[in-house]
């Protein structure tokens, strides 16, 4: 097992270059999207959406990722 198996990351502290590296390197199964005050959640969703991934991938970093690490119930 590799250190960064276990590793997940919440990204409202980056900008976007640091994002897109971060996507890269460790991949967008470990990496949620995140906001510390609802007026920030624009900027955030527009920070994976500048991005260019594909739905799937965006739709794992906007939620996925936090479902399936916190094992949320899915509607």
């Amino acid at each position: 097992m590799c250190i960064r198996d276990s590793v997940y990351l919440e990204m409202s502290w980056a900008k976007p270059p640091e994002l897109k590296w971060l996507v890269d390197d460790l991949g967008i199964d470990r990496i949620m999207m995140g906001g510390d005050l609802n007026s920030n959640l624009a900027v955030e969703v527009f920070k994976f959406r500048a991005l260019g991934l594909s739905e799937d991938d965006l739709a794992m970093g906007l939620g996925g990722t936090a479902i399936r690490v916190f094992n949320l119930p899915v509607n």
